[in-house]
């Protein structure tokens, strides 16, 4: 069966985005080349990457997945040593999303705080598959001991629909979330229950299945 298209779309009209054209492109081959091997897309997705302004140069490269047929990849190319940083991170956020992409193709956006965290753990981990790279200090910046504290917080939400995913991937002082909590906790809730399974095999199982 022939694998669906992967479709990369590079915005041009922001001059500072030319001198990476060829890079960006050839990271982003090589990566879906990868990706297609492990991940059994039913539909095309496009990628769609253009410049934007990133305060934060672990962040020079990230992105979005709002269905699972479009990726939107921001990336700055006015950071320092940005040929670098995109050297390091695109393949990583790439990979990330069209995990997300799979997987929301099969089982639609997450509805609850567990789904999103399986979501971002196994996408989290897949980007370890690809690059054979340890994870960054991003999804490991929390001990096991907050950890296993902030999901004795989250009980209340983990299987409510109405859950506010900001506050806890983003963060809220107010309910004494820390930022990014949601993105470490997903890291660890899933390498608990990967048990040897690598995350591209469970990219189309449901969350209970995994859990």
């Amino acid at each position: 069966m022939k694998t669906p298209q992967l479709k990369l779309h590079i915005l041009k009209s922001d001059k500072r985005i030319l001198p990476f054209v060829q890079q960006i492109t050839s990271i982003a081959k090589e990566t879906f080349k990868q990706v297609n091997k492990l991940l059994p897309f039913k539909e095309p997705v496009d990628i769609v990457v253009y410049r934007y302004i990133a305060h934060d140069p672990e962040f020079a490269t990230s992105g979005y997945t709002p269905t699972g047929n479009v990726l939107w990849i921001y990336t700055d190319p006015t950071q320092k040593e940005y040929k670098k940083l995109l050297q390091n991170q695109l393949t990583r956020v790439l990979s990330h999303e069209l995990h997300h992409a799979c997987r929301i193709q099969y089982l639609g956006m997450s509805k609850t705080l567990q789904d999103a965290l399986v979501f971002e753990g196994l996408a989290a981990h897949f980007e370890s598959e690809i690059t054979a790279q340890q994870p960054s200090q991003f999804y490991t910046q929390f001990d096991n001991k907050k950890l296993r504290a902030l999901l004795l917080k989250a009980r209340s939400d983990i299987n409510n629909e109405k859950y506010s995913y900001d506050d806890w991937f983003f963060g809220n002082n107010k309910r004494n979330i820390p930022k990014h909590a949601g993105y470490g906790m997903s890291y660890f809730m899933v390498e608990e229950a990967l048990k040897g399974r690598k995350p591209s095999e469970l990219v189309n199982r449901k969350t209970g299945q995994i859990l």
